[in-house]
């Protein structure tokens, strides 16, 4: 999908291209935390792999997503930032890579 939307804006995803990563705080999606089977539906997800998903620690969960697409062969050069959105006091947190 990203390299689709890169392509149409007349550009391939490569050296020079930053993805950010952003999640919140306060996610609703924490509240299906007690419901493993449900949660892993939606994520895409084994049972067995929603631990390292981070579910209830946006921080976790954008340093994984990080780690993730720098990891993926298809993105070669491409920058990597993350971020977790306060909801509550509008700031913006830096997320540093594991």
């Amino acid at each position: 999908m990203l390299r689709a939307v890169t392509q149409a804006a007349g550009a391939d995803l490569g050296p020079g291209w930053e993805l950010i990563v952003m999640h919140h705080t306060d996610c609703g999606i924490t509240r299906l935390q007690d419901e493993p089977d449900m949660l892993g539906e939606f994520l895409g997800l084994t049972v067995g792999h929603l631990p390292a998903a981070s579910v209830g620690d946006p921080v976790a969960a954008v340093a994984c997503d990080m780690a993730a697409l720098r990891a993926d062969t298809r993105f070669p050069g491409v920058a990597v930032s993350g971020l977790v959105y306060d909801v509550t006091t509008g700031l913006l947190e830096p997320v540093e890579p594991e």
